[in-house]
């Protein structure tokens, strides 16, 4: 009796172990593909929406630029945030990658994005930053 404990306590430890080493519960980004064209509207929008343009940050009515459907297009080259010459030396790009020491979003609004989102918004600023 006292051996049939000990096994199911040792197949139960090996069982729980085992768990604890699979990955099928750790988010795995999705990488950009370079081929893609990055839209505007159905890419990046979405990203500010749900990271930037809330309230209190980029929602028209307190930080520049203007980051709400409709006004991030303009608001971005208003500001100057972006350089589709040097998609590298776009302000928003040095923000969200954290290059320029102001990271965007801050940490106290959940701060750095993944990086496939960082990267799509480079891809973006690199086929032209396109209001498509």
């Amino acid at each position: 009796m006292k051996s049939k404990r000990i096994f199911l306590l040792l197949s139960a430890f090996v069982f729980l172990y085992s768990c604890e080493k699979d990955n099928y519960f750790i988010p795995k980004e999705t990488p950009v593909d370079p081929n893609v064209q990055v839209s505007l509207a159905a890419d990046i929008q979405p990203i500010f929406d749900a990271s930037c343009a809330t309230s209190g940050c980029h929602d028209g009515q307190n930080d520049d630029p203007n980051l709400t459907p409709g006004n991030a297009y303009a608001g971005l080259f208003d500001t100057g945030d972006i350089d589709t010459l040097v998609a590298e030396n776009s302000k928003l790009y040095k923000r969200v990658a954290n290059i320029s020491g102001n990271l965007m979003p801050p940490l106290s609004s959940g701060g750095q994005l993944p990086s496939n989102q960082v990267n799509l918004i480079l891809l973006w600023i690199q086929q032209g930053a396109k209001d498509n």
